[in-house]
């Protein structure tokens, strides 16, 4: 766990798995509705071999360009003894931010289990400014 937690502290310094031009080619697909929205569908490769990185399917808010769903497998098998994973990110717009609403992983292991990881983010709620700016300064 705590090599786990290492690796996403260093990622979170350096960048190495953002959605960005720089780590992933993007070929748009199509386009698409979701939940009532216009979104783009683009299949995503990555351009390095990188365990936090992953090839699939992203769907991106035709008017807020926001991540709005993922559908992937990591782009390197994380462990020896998974066969193969699949990755489900979905994202709400809550307000004015796109936040993610549930994260499923699902794991072949290769003894034959299926191992499945849910978060489920639930509901967020948002203070005015005021209230943050003043809980910040004290």
């Amino acid at each position: 766990m705590n090599k786990l937690l290492e690796t996403e502290q260093n990622d979170s310094h350096e960048q190495k798995a953002a959605l960005t031009p720089s780590n992933y080619n993007f070929v748009f697909q199509s386009k698409a509705t979701e939940n009532g929205r216009p979104v783009y569908l683009f299949t995503v490769t990555p351009k390095v071999k990188n365990k936090l990185l992953y090839r699939g399917r992203i769907w991106i808010d035709a008017g807020d360009y926001a991540v709005v769903r993922v559908e992937a497998q990591p782009a390197e098998n994380p462990s020896f003894w998974i066969k193969n994973t699949d990755i489900h990110h979905v994202y709400a717009k809550s307000g004015e931010f796109w936040l993610p609403q549930t994260n499923t992983s699902e794991s072949k292991v290769r003894l034959g289990a299926t191992a499945v990881l849910t978060i489920d983010y639930g509901t967020y709620q948002f203070e005015p400014r005021t209230q943050l700016r003043l809980r910040l300064m004290n």
